[in-house]
C-alpha cells in the first residue's frame, strides 16, 4: 500500500510538473488530492512527506525547505 503512494504520488509530479520540476511536499500533495486520491493516516500530509521522502525516487532540495523534485535516472 506504501509503495503504491510512493508510485502514484511520483506519476503525479511528472504529469502535473515534469520529470525535473522542483515542488514543495504540501503542493505535491494537493496536487495527489485533486486528482482524486487519498492517504490514509491521522495527519495525512505527514504520512505523505513520510512517504515520499524516502522513496529512492525522490531527492530534497536543499536544507528543511520543503521542496523536493525527482532524482535524475
Amino acid at each position: 500500500m506504501l509503495q503504491r503512494l510512493r508510485e502514484v504520488a511520483i506519476q503525479v509530479l511528472k504529469r502535473r510538473k515534469g520529470r525535473r520540476a522542483t515542488v514543495h511536499y504540501k503542493e505535491w500533495y494537493y496536487l495527489l488530492v485533486e486528482e482524486g486520491h487519498k492517504v490514509a493516516g491521522k495527519d495525512p500530509i505527514a504520512s505523505f512527506l513520510t512517504q515520499v521522502s524516502r522513496a529512492p525516487e525522490v531527492e530534497k532540495v536543499g536544507r528543511r525547505s520543503g521542496l523536493y523534485r525527482l532524482a535524475a535516472a
